[in-house]
């Protein structure tokens, strides 16, 4: 009789904590499940930016090295990151979303990935390098470049 084959095992899912880094490139495997090639975010230094009004001008400083994000039309530079537990909170405020049109496809995952890093999320580990991102939005699934 041949060998039964074992059930393959799950990686552990678990929160995010405080001493995990979370600094680094990600690359973006999947949005709401859908194949997601080529997207990416980078999360710089953490907190969020100081915004000064003085009469009329507006000055952001924000964390360097700086949070990045490229969702496949457009690229999106929010205003630094903060986490509080298993919440991430990227910042909207004063944030820069360039405004590149593309294909229809392309573009409605942009703007899907966009509407779920836009909300605070909730962080978990599903693997040593693998970090998922959950919203009433959706969910992103994230693998850490390396290299």
């Amino acid at each position: 009789m041949p060998p039964v084959p074992l059930p393959a095992t799950q990686p552990e899912v678990r929160p995010v904590v405080a001493e995990d880094q979370l600094m680094g490139r990600w690359a973006v495997e999947s949005v709401n499940g859908h194949p997601a090639p080529g997207l990416w975010v980078e999360l710089g230094a953490e907190g969020l930016a100081t915004i000064t009004r003085t009469g009329t001008a507006v000055f952001v400083a924000s964390p360097q090295p700086p949070t990045r994000a490229f969702l496949g039309c457009n690229n999106w530079n929010p205003s630094g990151w903060t986490r509080t537990g298993d919440k991430l909170t990227l910042g909207v405020e004063m944030s820069h979303r360039t405004e590149r049109g593309c294909d229809p496809v392309t573009m409605a995952l942009d703007d899907e990935a966009y509407a779920i890093l836009a909300k605070t999320l909730t962080m978990e580990f599903t693997g040593s390098d693998r970090l998922r991102l959950i919203n009433e939005r959706g969910a992103i699934e994230l693998v850490r470049n390396r290299g």
